[in-house]
């Protein structure tokens, strides 16, 4: 079988191909030529690079969060993906927890503190006008979705990373805090404990 001979690119002899090295646009050059060796290991780094990117572009893609076939019908975040339970879910759950602490230690539970936060991130639904100014912040595969429905579901970390107050505390006054205690003692207080102590026979 023929030895396979090319023309060195850089000084135009015949030679054969096992002594010569790519070095780019179709053209091969005698080895022994200074800086050949270095352009061919330069060439050959930039196509195994290449070769990788097409392989991770060839992969299937993860579907986004908000798209998981398995928590589909969850509550989550729009920005994050993550799961949650929505707003009014989460401060019931609160409020159960602070009834039970009361129920079996006889003191009063302190609202202002993490202790009897539900372990689920908290959801709430806003109006999409919340996001004037910050559209460049949510991933583009909630945008139609946010435009459809005319809301935006967010974490309550999305929100702090975003500077978005949670719209109960955005009007918070003394006067009202005070208002909604008096409120909640008399029409949503007995319903609370009952829940409660529910709660605390069954898991006892």
């Amino acid at each position: 079988m023929p030895v396979k001979r090319c023309i060195c690119s850089i000084c135009n002899k015949d030679v054969t191909k096992g002594s010569t090295l790519h070095i780019g646009d179709g053209k091969r050059a005698c080895k022994f030529h200074p800086g050949v060796t270095e352009k061919s290991e330069q060439l050959a780094q930039l196509e195994a690079g290449r070769i990788k990117d097409q392989q991770e572009r060839a992969k299937p893609k993860a579907p986004h969060p908000l798209y998981d076939r398995q928590n589909m019908f969850k509550p989550k975040c729009w920005r994050c993906g993550e799961t949650g339970i929505y707003e009014q879910d989460w401060f019931g759950r609160m409020l159960i927890n602070m009834e039970k602490h009361e129920i079996t230690t006889g003191g009063p539970a302190n609202p202002f503190t993490t202790r009897f936060a539900p372990a689920e991130r908290c959801i709430y639904r806003l109006s999409k006008d919340v996001l004037n100014g910050k559209w460049d912040k949510i991933p583009r595969v909630s945008n139609q979705l946010i435009e459809i429905s005319g809301i935006v579901c967010l974490c309550i970390d999305c929100m702090s990373n975003m500077k978005i107050d949670p719209p109960a505390c955005k009007d918070m006054t003394a006067e009202k805090l005070i208002q909604f205690s008096g409120l909640y003692e008399v029409a949503m207080k007995p319903v609370i404990r009952e829940m409660a102590a529910k709660e605390l026979a069954r898991d006892n």
